[in-house]
Formats: C-alpha cells, structure tokens, sequence
C-alpha cells in the first residue's frame, strides 16, 4: 500500500535564517541513525529525545510566535495523516471536521482555552476506545492532539505525541518501510519551513510525495 521510496534531497535545506546552533542541531540529527526508524548500525540516541531538542528549538521568546510554529507543525503533520484514515475510512469526516473547528477557531482569533471543552469535544468526536485497526487508532490519535494544540499549555506535549504516532507509529504508514524518509522530509522541509512560517515544498503521505500546494 505504500510506495517504496527514498526522499530525494539532500542536506542541502534553506537554512538561511535558522540559527548556527540548530543547523548543528539538524545536521546531527541527519546524520544520525536510529533504531526506532529500523536502521542498520543505530546509535544511541532515541529518537523522542532528538524531537524534544528540535520542537524546544522553535521556541522564541515571543510566546505567540512560539505557539504558531508548533501550531503549524501538527497542522503539516496532520496534513500527512489524513490520507491514511481516508483510505481505510473513506465515509469518515471526522478528520475534516477537526480541520474546520480549527480553522474556525483562528478566523475568529481565539482559542478553545479551556481542557475541559477540548475533552468534550473529543468524547463527541470519538465515542469509541478504538476503531480495531492500529493505523486509523493512531491516525486519529494525530488529530485528537492537533484538537489540544489550540490550548496553548498544551501544545508541546500535543505536537510530540503527534510526531511520535508519525514517526514510531503507523499514522502514516502501516508498516516499518520508509520511516527514515519521513523524517527525512520533516527534517529537511517541514523544520525549516515551519520556523519562518511558510508552507513545506513536499507532503509525504501513504500515497508517497506529491506538492503541498496540491492537497
């Protein structure tokens, strides 16, 4: 079901405006193999850690500016989901329906700030514990977080637990082939285009590359 491919860019991003620290940073995290992604010869470093010191590097002093750029993050990455629920749930709206909630949300310039609202919401949006097929439980998992992103507090945890299910899960793919290309493409694309608050190049879903303009 998944497309056999290898994420064509090297490490050759626009990083121009990040800061000298972070290219170390995401170069090291290029460089690096991981035995969470299924790599031959892994290092010792997990890979959650190496998420927690990329996501901590977004962080600005301007707290809003900080919360776009992760509200951003979950968005793409949420982008990169939905095609999986669409393909085994091809009737199920509920995605599309978190998508509006949000987008409405940030027309009107506020937030549904209170935890005990979100959770309400989800309980509405899914009622049940499990759907029985671990791709779609994590899918939504994806969008259940991206639903906590819009109370602030919550955001960074929301946004880890989503790259978690994208990257260790099966949110995008069901399988353990192309987990180092998906990050490769977060890595290289969505980092660098998220910290200057612009759409990535590329989408990498289920159904493999195709330009982000066109989703």
């Amino acid at each position: 079901m998944t497309a056999v491919l290898t994420y064509p860019i090297k490490f050759n991003s626009d990083l121009s405006d990040i800061p000298k620290d972070f290219k170390k940073l995401l170069d090291f995290a290029y460089k690096e193999k991981y035995d969470e992604l299924y790599e031959e010869n892994a290092g010792n470093v997990l890979l959650e850690d190496i998420c927690l010191k990329i996501v901590s590097q977004l962080k600005d002093k301007d707290k809003l500016l900080t919360y776009q750029r992760y509200l951003f993050m979950a968005l793409i990455m949420s982008d990169a989901v939905n095609p999986t629920v669409k393909i085994y749930l091809p009737k199920d709206n509920r995605t599309q329906k978190i998508f509006q909630i949000i987008d409405s949300q940030l027309m009107n310039k506020r937030l549904i700030s209170s935890k005990k609202n979100i959770e309400s919401i989800l309980k509405n949006l899914f009622p049940e514990i499990s759907i029985g097929i671990q791709e779609v439980d994590e899918a939504f998992d994806v969008f259940k977080n991206l639903l906590k992103m819009l109370e602030p507090l919550q955001s960074q945890n929301a946004l880890l637990e989503i790259l978690d299910d994208c990257f260790q899960g099966y949110a995008v793919f069901p399988c353990s082939e192309n987990r180092r290309d998906l990050f490769n493409w977060w890595l290289l694309d969505v980092v660098p285009a998220v910290w200057k608050l612009e759409d990535p190049k590329k989408i990498y879903t289920i159904n493999g590359f195709q330009n982000y303009a066109d989703i």
